[in-house]
Formats: structure tokens, sequence, C-alpha cells
């Protein structure tokens, strides 16, 4: 399905808690709820530090990151925690999600039809 990268179980029910009370997630706009524990993936577009990053494309050399992306930063200081990168379009310039590195992502329910882009490979892992 060329979805992502992921540890096996990684992504199990039951791992994020919402904020305590509606009115705490409304208080201050611009903090995040806490999400303890909750587990997600990341294209392979954004920075995590010290996890490869490609873009899906071979015009760009592997390269460790050396600091999160402002997102995964905001997001990891809430408690999420980061378990795979998933497949998007090269350069994420496309409809679908088809790269040069990884092939073309199928929707996991039918392999003749595409899960869409250019977040196809996170429409498969949440589908499958």
């Amino acid at each position: 399905m060329r979805a992502s990268m992921l540890s096996p179980g990684s992504m199990s029910k039951g791992h994020c808690r919402q904020p305590d009370s509606p009115s705490n997630a409304r208080e201050g706009r611009l903090r995040c709820p806490q999400w303890t524990a909750c587990r997600t993936t990341v294209k392979d577009i954004l920075w995590v530090e010290g996890w490869p990053v490609s873009y899906e494309s071979y015009a760009v050399e592997d390269r460790e990151c050396i600091a999160d992306a402002p997102a995964v930063g905001q997001l990891r200081r809430s408690g999420v925690i980061f378990v795979g990168q998933t497949t998007y379009p090269e350069f994420g310039w496309e409809a679908v999600t088809d790269s040069p590195r990884r092939g073309i992502t199928r929707n996991p329910w039918d392999a003749t039809k595409t899960p869409g882009g250019s977040s196809g490979g996170a429409a498969v892992a949440a589908g499958r």
C-alpha cells in the first residue's frame, strides 16, 4: 500500500486524551490542547528532529533533520508522539500520491483506486 514507515502496533486506538474540559480548550487560543501520548504520523515533508527527510524525491539527498518544524515542535510540546512518516507526491505537487521513491500509494480497500493526494499515505494509514 506504501502508506508510511510505522512501527507495528504504534497506532492502536485509545491513546489520545482530550483537554480536561471544553472551556479549557477554548481558553488561551494560542496554546495547543494537551494530547498526552496521542500517536500520529507526519508527511515526509515536515521536519522531525533526528528523522530523515526526502520530500519523496531523488532530487534531494536524505538528510537528518536538525530541528523540528514549528508545527511539529508545538505538537510535541503538547504531548503528541510521532510514530512514522507518511508518503505523499513528490514535493507535494500532484493530486495523487505517486512518488519516485515509493511508487504509487493504493487505496487499502480497493487497490485499483487511489487514496488521493497529497495526503494519500495518511489516508491509507488511517484506513488500515
